[in-house]
């Protein structure tokens, strides 16, 4: 990755007072992406919203949040009383990652 940055430095000369910068705002980027998508291309993050949020399946409902650093995750609304109920806790998942599955007559609207 260094000799693809360094690379378009030689090849604009203009860049050179400029390299140090460059890479630094380069190597933020990378992480940045890194932090954002982990091991999954910039592409599959985009597309999360497919994924994640509340989805109508043929069995009913899933809900999906990304949430690392949480250490439970309550669905709430009309349907629970606006309250933590145990009937709606979503199951930890691998990567931050949480899901709860619920049967197709639990929202109405």
């Amino acid at each position: 990755m260094e000799t693809v940055r360094v690379g378009l430095i030689e090849k604009d000369p203009w860049l050179t007072p400029y390299r140090e910068i460059i890479l630094r705002r380069h190597k933020a980027a990378i992480l940045r992406e890194e932090i954002l998508c982990g091991s999954r291309r910039l592409q599959d993050f985009a597309t999360g919203h497919l994924y994640y949020g509340l989805h109508k399946t043929t069995e009913g409902w899933v809900f999906r949040e990304w949430a690392p650093n949480a250490t439970a995750i309550y669905l709430v609304g009309d349907f629970s009383a606006w309250q933590k109920d145990q009937r709606y806790a979503l199951k930890k998942l691998p990567h931050g990652n949480w899901e709860i599955e619920l049967p197709s007559d639990t929202f109405k609207h």
